[in-house]
């Protein structure tokens, strides 16, 4: 991969970042469980628990009349779309949705799938606004395979990738060159207990937990832990590489299509050709829960 996947982020969607500092902050824990009945998403933060992105209108994302969660859209640029060198040179605008509170440690727990469409990455973010990052990335084009990520670009970064490498990341003064990788580790489908690894996996509901304390970080699919990050294994160039500040929960689907690393990361870039001009991504359940409430080991 030729860039982290927060740096792919940060190019793709600058108005996310935007909009962490413009929600009003509320850094207590506050536990959760939803299925996102209606008004749970709106651009009004001050009694949804989710807001889009700045520039997704509620054309972007459904709640089903049924309930069942929330689907997220990415669509179809409007425009002609050419692909040179293994990039396209149009991108889809895709959804985003941001959690309005933050949390400091806690059990994150998330049923989701995704489009099973080379170049396409449905999302899960923990993202605190002095840059820390945690991520679970389902790649399409990886259908049996996930990936979790995270970053601080001024503490830590790790990444557990769609072919489940774990990685963290910290730009830091004193390295002389970004860590990428080596804090890898690499998990497949059907270490998970939920369902066996099949070819649509991706496009399966699945549950996803990020387990996160001051001292570890724990990712669980189905009910097998796929692997345990300790605080003390992320110290580097005698600087930690840990994420310690209060996080937002983010949901999004997007296109990675461009630049040529993400493209090749993504198993893209998409081919418009053949893929549908609307693609969605279900998330069907969050639940949030406080250090104290849950047993963490």
């Amino acid at each position: 991969m030729a860039r982290s996947t927060a740096h792919i982020w940060m190019l793709l969607l600058p108005s996310l970042y935007l909009q962490v500092f413009s929600i009003p902050e509320n850094s207590s824990c506050n536990p959760l469980f939803t299925t996102f009945p209606p008004g749970s998403v709106s651009h009004d933060s001050r009694t949804a628990l989710f807001i889009p992105t700045a520039g997704v209108s509620s054309s972007g994302y459904k709640i089903p009349s049924s309930g069942g969660g929330v689907e997220l859209f990415l669509r179809k640029p409007n425009s002609e779309i050419r692909t040179k060198d293994g990039v396209n040179n149009n991108i889809a605008d895709g959804a985003t949705l941001n959690g309005t509170y933050l949390t400091l440690y806690g059990r994150f727990t998330i049923e989701i799938s995704g489009p099973r469409v080379p170049g396409v990455v449905t999302a899960v973010v923990l993202m605190a606004p002095e840059g820390d990052e945690i991520d679970i990335e389902i790649l399409g084009g990886d259908p049996d395979h996930w990936q979790v990520y995270n970053l601080q670009p001024l503490g830590a970064l790790i990444l557990l990738t769609c072919s489940c490498k774990s990685n963290v990341f910290v730009p830091h003064a004193s390295d002389k060159e970004p860590l990428y990788g080596v804090f890898g580790g690499i998990h497949p489908y059907d270490s998970a207990g939920d369902q066996p690894s099949t070819p649509d996996s991706v496009d399966a509901i699945h549950t996803y937990v990020i387990d996160w304390t001051a001292e570890r970080i724990v990712w669980i699919v189905g009910d097998k832990t796929v692997r345990t990050l300790f605080r003390r294994d992320t110290v580097r160039n005698g600087q930690l590489h840990f994420p310690s500040h209060a996080a937002r929960l983010q949901l999004g689907i997007w296109d990675a299509s461009s630049p040529s690393g993400t493209a090749e990361w993504a198993r893209g870039p998409i081919d418009w050709k053949i893929a549908p001009a609307q693609m969605t991504a279900h998330v069907k359940s969050v639940r949030i829960e406080c250090l104290g409430m849950h047993a963490f080991g």
